[in-house]
């Protein structure tokens, strides 16, 4: 099954890699935002397995992969934006759409935004609802990285700091340094396919965003444009589906429940299992089987 893919010049003069399936007019659209250390390759075996039943589409955010990085982002909503600027050109609505890890906050974000474009949300892995908890401009929970990051950087270096930004840029966007992490902490179950794992590193090495990224996450707060300490669903009505490996590395499971226990009834947990951080790879027959279940055929 052929993915196809485009180059996309936005009316803020980004462009964006964009990757769909075949496109039939009387077929729901399904649209999968990846997150960090990731592109839109991430989705194309899911995209291939959906095919025959919906309109699918990746791409790669700002400052990833084949996709531009213009001018630099300053927070998630920039994501969001550029999101929905595609989303007119290719004229897109009624989206279920599928965020993973970081890509789950843009979501929210795009809701928050146009709420008219979306049908429905999945948070798959996603961060919660205030991003990243930072020590010294780089995440709390720094055991992940600690086989590569020297110490100084938990040592009051600014992450914004030219320096540290150089660095950590070097140290970790070496191939041997992306399969380390995805084969410790991404995946759980087997190990991805050679080939196809050589690809998504030769895409991961070209994020050019990750400091920027960080700050964005650690200054991000959804819960900060409520006007409540619960969630008033007044910016999008449709449905928030909650979906988190049991087994996640990455982001705890701890998480997706304060995410499901802010939203009321408008969210949905579903817990997976025996998956890690990456339930596309991990558990990807029940991850495409509750996919078809939600998204079901058009009316």
């Amino acid at each position: 099954m052929t993915i196809y893919k485009k180059i996309i010049r936005l009316d803020n003069d980004e462009t964006i890699h964009c990757a769909r399936t075949e496109i039939q007019p009387n077929l729901h659209n399904i649209l999968f935002i990846h997150g960090n250390f990731s592109s839109s390759l991430n989705w194309w075996p899911t995209m291939q397995a959906l095919n025959e039943q919906f309109n699918t589409y990746a791409f790669d955010l700002r400052g990833f992969g084949e996709s531009s990085y213009q001018t630099k982002i300053t927070s998630l909503k920039d994501f969001a934006e550029d999101s929905i600027l595609l989303f007119d050109q290719l004229e897109l609505t009624d989206l279920t759409i599928v965020g993973w890890s970081t890509g789950g906050a843009v979501a929210l974000e795009i809701a928050r935004i146009r709420p008219d474009l979306v049908k429905q949300i999945v948070l798959l892995s996603s961060v919660g609802l205030k991003g990243y908890d930072l020590i010294a401009g780089f995440p709390a929970n720094t055991s992940m990285f600690s086989w590569n990051i020297p110490s100084f950087f938990n040592q009051g270096f600014s992450f914004v700091d030219s320096v540290s930004q150089l660095s950590m840029q070097h140290f970790i966007f070496q191939p041997l340094v992306i399969k380390q992490f995805l084969n410790q902490y991404l995946y759980h179950q087997q190990a991805v396919n050679p080939l196809y794992e050589q690809q998504l590193i030769d895409q991961i090495i070209k994020q050019r965003n990750f400091s920027e990224l960080l700050q964005a996450l650690m200054q991000y707060n959804f819960k900060a444009f409520s006007t409540t300490s619960s969630y008033d669903a007044t910016f999008y009505t449709g449905p928030i589906h909650i979906w988190h490996g049991a087994l996640d590395r990455v982001i705890p499971l701890a998480t997706a429940q304060q995410t499901a226990n802010y939203f009321g009834k408008q969210g949905n947990l579903l817990v997976f299992k025996e998956s890690g951080h990456a339930i596309m790879h991990d558990e990807s027959d029940y991850f495409i089987e509750e996919l078809r279940r939600i998204a079901g055929p058009v009316s």
